[in-house]
């Protein structure tokens, strides 16, 4: 299923290694792979991947699975299972009778969809919701003050970036990305918009990623050298101030999901700051089943409606960055939403993956993130921390950066 080009799957990077599979007996299966592949467990079969057992006599039959009934009631092998999935709302589950280690100390969960953060800061207040996963922007602080409410801090693999699209009239130009880049004051979004929950990195690699290049050097808050760098690739300021190479004006879309205040208040931040090296900026806000839908559904990021998009993207358990700057990875084949594309990073990162030397891994996986940074196809703004804030009732709850909700079988609730 995976591999049928047909079907709507973010990342195949993984399933592009395997050759077959072959069963042993009931209970062993032998992956058999076309070339070596150093990260095979943790692609196939760590918690934060799209393995999974697909049942053959609901889904079998279909030409494809995209629109399957499945798809909004699927069924799984951990503690607990889907009872009802009401989209853009919320999803209902319960304890898993069949489980394999025994009865969860819950009985039932609902995990509800809520983009609005004073709406989620409201109910966490009121006692309507008893944990609120990834707290950002001025709640942060917020909820660290709320009687009854526990909040801790775990590291992610998360990445909040201003992504950019290579394949737009103005961001495909690399110096208009470096430009912006130092035009952007990192330290202070860090502190006064996201109030320190995480820390400052350069490398589209997350640091809790095996192979994450530690001496990558942090780009400078440098408006000067921002400008120099625009007058020297010939974006030249007119009598408004704004830039212009050959008839085209230096304008920026920035696409941000609405009801996040963080994004909100970078990209004025950022309007102001560009305008300054004579940047235009426009900023549109999308609703978050349209910023995030699939390139075929109108998406706005995978369908590559934007010159510059602010989100988070999840790094992997190693440094391959085959799945988010691969080319083979460009939206809408992939979830690259950028659409960067460098055959040498490519070369790298395949060779990065065939490779089972630690040392020469290493060395690959330093080179192709500095490749990456040069070129510049995003402004990493800093690396996530995740605050969780909760129930002080709440207990056994133990997030950690690849497995926020892995391990649910001890947490219980409190009256």
């Amino acid at each position: 299923a995976i591999l049928d080009r047909d079907n709507n799957i973010s990342n195949r990077a993984a399933w592009d290694h395997l050759a077959g599979a072959r069963k042993i007996d009931k209970y062993t299966i032998v992956f058999l792979l076309k070339t070596p592949y150093a990260p095979f467990a943790s692609s196939f079969f760590g918690s934060n991947t799209l393995s999974c057992i697909l049942p053959k006599h609901i889904l079998g039959s279909s030409a494809t699975i995209n629109e399957a009934p499945y798809n909004a009631l699927p069924v799984g092998i951990g503690p607990f299972r889907y009872t009802a999935f009401k989209r853009e709302e919320a999803v209902e589950m319960e304890a898993n009778p069949y489980y394999f280690r025994g009865k969860p100390k819950l009985s039932r969960i609902i995990y509800k969809i809520i983009p609005n953060e004073n709406t989620l800061y409201t109910q966490l207040q009121t006692g309507e919701l008893d944990l609120w996963a990834t707290v950002g922007g001025t709640f942060t602080d917020r909820v660290r003050h709320l009687s009854g409410v526990r909040a801790i801090v775990a590291p992610s693999p998360y990445i909040s970036a201003i992504f950019f699209n290579t394949t737009s009239p103005v961001t495909r130009d690399r110096d208009v990305r470096r430009a912006l880049r130092l035009a952007t004051n990192r330290v202070y979004l860090l502190h006064n918009v996201f109030h320190d929950a995480g820390k400052l990195t350069e490398s589209v690699v997350p640091s809790v990623s095996t192979d994450f290049d530690t001496a990558l050097p942090q780009a400078p808050y440098d408006p000067v050298g921002a400008e120099r760098i625009l007058d020297a690739a010939g974006w030249k300021r007119g009598s408004d101030g704004a830039r212009v190479k050959g008839g085209v004006p230096l304008l920026v879309n920035i696409a941000i999901p609405s009801g996040y205040a963080p994004s909100a208040v970078t990209a004025e931040l950022l309007r102001a700051s560009w305008k300054a090296i004579g940047v235009d900026v426009e900023v549109k806000a999308y609703g978050d089943a349209l910023f995030f839908a699939p390139a075929d559904s109108g998406g706005i990021v995978l369908g590559g409606k934007f010159d510059a998009a602010m989100l988070s993207q999840a790094g992997d358990v190693t440094a391959d960055v085959g799945g988010a700057y691969g080319c083979a990875s460009a939206a809408p084949h992939g979830l690259n939403a950028t659409r960067y594309c460098s055959r040498a990073v490519d070369a790298e990162v395949q060779a990065y993956n065939a490779s089972y030397d630690p040392k020469r891994r290493a060395e690959l996986a330093r080179r192709f993130q500095r490749r990456i940074d040069d070129d510049a196809p995003a402004i990493v703004a800093y690396e996530r921390s995740f605050v969780y804030a909760f129930n002080a009732g709440l207990t056994g709850f133990a997030p950690e950066a690849f497995g926020t909700f892995d391990d649910f079988m001890a947490v219980d609730l409190q009256p």
